[in-house]
């Protein structure tokens, strides 16, 4: 059964208590440090005390101790994360990391996290929604990713994928926001082409074609949030799209009644059984059987995190109940995906 955090039935819900992480991304040149050192001066000057951590080696950073209270209380602390191999570490130095920080008696504000160009994102998100210790402090608010929309266009003009590795199409694919920069120097044509195939990777993400997006969209994301990803899920078209040069394909699938939570849980067992790192990103709104609240269910590869979302404003129970999936992998069979889950609604 799921873990089921505590939300009253009414719209207005008590702000999480814990810690609000933002995880930025992007390849080499893309403009991370920039953006993520514009987020933390943003935070300052709403009052704010954040931690920037860079897993790039060699940045320039400190770890303060607790002595550095007054100066991280106003000013940007940063934090280097020692990485051999991003592909591997990242994980292991975010679940050593982030709890020295976040669970003291006064901890950050918000931590913004800036994964190195190669980077794997999803595994630095998987270690936020996981990791039982950084849970108790700490929740991922959502995934940032620039890309330099320059290098886009000149991938294009050569007959190349617009982006440069698996990595920085994983990072593409699973993100919230997308903001691509440079896309003013561009032809509007050639901006649009840029534009285009972003969009085959990722139709859900919120699109920045501006070098200095709202700081403020870009730190209270709600990507995990139960609330913002129901109002996400009932706002995105049903249909399946994919991007064949990459392999990446998503779908927005829907199910008519109510389901039993034991052959859900069972179905969703099978999806990471089945498909296991092809699976990137899923977001699911459950209308359960013998419960008034839907289940809502976030994850990243195999790792999934479960929580109730609101009641109803039906007190009466006559709406129809519903169910929406929304996924996001590689080499995924989605008609087998879909044709599935429909199926759960039926058994």
């Amino acid at each position: 059964m799921p873990s089921r955090s505590a939300h009253p039935s009414s719209p207005v819900q008590p702000p999480d208590p814990r810690c609000p992480v933002t995880l930025v991304a992007g390849w080499y040149g893309a403009g991370k440090t920039t953006l993520a050192t514009a987020l933390a001066d943003h935070e300052i000057a709403a009052g704010g005390h954040p931690l920037r951590v860079t897993s790039g080696v060699g940045v320039d950073a400190t770890h303060p101790d607790d002595s550095d209270r007054e100066v991280v209380a106003t000013e940007e602390c940063v934090a280097e994360l020692e990485l051999g191999c991003p592909q591997c570490a990242v994980r292991v130095d975010l679940v050593t990391t982030l709890p020295h920080y976040t669970s003291r008696n006064q901890p950050p504000t918000t931590v913004i996290v800036e994964i190195t160009g190669a980077g794997d994102v999803v595994t630095a998100a998987q270690s936020l929604l996981g990791d039982a210790e950084v849970r108790r402090s700490s929740r991922l608010d959502g995934i940032v990713t620039l890309v330099d929309g320059q290098a886009c266009a000149d991938r294009l003009r050569q007959g190349e994928h617009l982006l440069p590795s698996a990595e920085a199409i994983d990072q593409v694919a699973v993100a919230d926001r997308l903001i691509v920069t440079g896309v003013a120097d561009l032809h509007p044509r050639l901006a649009d082409a840029v534009c285009w195939n972003l969009r085959g990777l990722n139709r859900f993400a919120r699109l920045h074609l501006d070098d200095r997006p709202d700081r403020a969209d870009l730190l209270a994301i709600g990507g995990f949030d139960p609330l913002t990803v129901a109002d996400r899920l009932a706002r995105l078209s049903l249909g399946h799209w994919a991007d064949e040069e990459s392999g990446v394909s998503a779908a927005v699938v829907h199910s008519d009644g109510c389901l039993d939570p034991d052959d859900l849980m069972c179905w969703i067992d099978h999806l990471h059984h089945a498909h296991g790192s092809e699976l990137l990103r899923l977001h699911g709104v459950f209308s359960i059987e013998g419960e008034a609240r839907p289940w809502v269910v976030g994850g990243l590869r195999s790792v999934v995190d479960f929580d109730m979302g609101a009641a109803p404003d039906d007190i009466d129970g006559s709406r129809p109940r519903t169910s929406r999936l929304a996924v996001v992998g590689r080499n995924l069979d989605l008609a087998r995906v879909s044709a599935s889950f429909e199926e759960l609604s039926r058994v």
